[in-house]
């Protein structure tokens, strides 16, 4: 159910409001706003509107059409308050009017325009129990990613350590001043080698040079 808004009910608040100003304080003081009211608006006709452009124009339409008519509706509602023999009695409370609007709230939320407060317990218990039956969903996501996670990476080739062929060769820094055979020549790779032991009977011999041998006859100073 939309919204909607009765423009009467705004002017003859109006009305009221500014006639009450006009009385003296010894009748204003036991005559109630909403009993004047709710007199007055019984007598005049209704202008209801669903949008506020609809709502500006009734109230100019209103103000400028039914006036008089409204002045003149207060005025025989505060001559009919003042003699109601019922008016002392124990006003409307406004609990229904708040219950229905927790009735219309819970329709909207059930999306039920047929629901009613006999079935209200049992559809919220219908409620809860289904949502005390559905997992979290931050657990569910939780272990979601984590399977996936693990089947990804049942699904990835298996990992190896980089080839040594990849690499380039190892050469001497100092390669530049061995001869050409001994540079060009490759290191022997360590699987060819026939022994990886060290022999302790083998006693080192030392090695005996002679000074033409230490001597870089390739230096400038050489030449002096």
């Amino acid at each position: 159910m939309g919204t909607y808004k009765n423009v009467m009910e705004l002017l003859t608040e109006e009305a009221v409001e500014r006639q009450l100003k006009q009385l003296p304080s010894r009748v204003t003081a036991y005559i109630k706003a909403d009993e004047l009211v709710a007199y007055a608006l019984n007598q005049l006709p209704s202008l209801y509107a669903t949008t506020e452009k609809g709502l500006k124009y009734q109230l100019r339409r209103g103000r400028s059409h039914y006036r008089q008519q409204i002045d003149q509706a207060v005025q025989r509602a505060i001559a009919a308050v003042q003699r109601d023999p019922i008016r002392s009695q124990t006003p409307l409370s406004d609990v229904e009017q708040k219950s229905q609007k927790v009735l219309q709230r819970m329709r909207a939320l059930f999306q039920d325009d047929s629901l009613n407060w006999d079935t209200v317990p049992s559809l919220v218990e219908q409620a809860l129990r289904q949502d005390k039956h559905q997992p979290a969903a931050g657990t569910e996501l939780y272990a979601t990613s984590h399977r996936q996670q693990a089947w990804n990476e049942l699904d990835q080739p298996p990992r190896r350590p980089p080839s040594v062929a990849n690499h380039r060769p190892w050469r001497h820094p100092f390669a530049d001043r061995l001869p050409d055979s001994t540079a060009r020549q490759p290191l022997e790779p360590l699987e060819s080698q026939t022994s990886s032991t060290i022999n302790l009977d083998v006693v080192p011999q030392p090695v005996t040079r002679s000074p033409e041998e230490f001597t870089d006859w390739g230096h400038p100073l050489s030449q002096l």
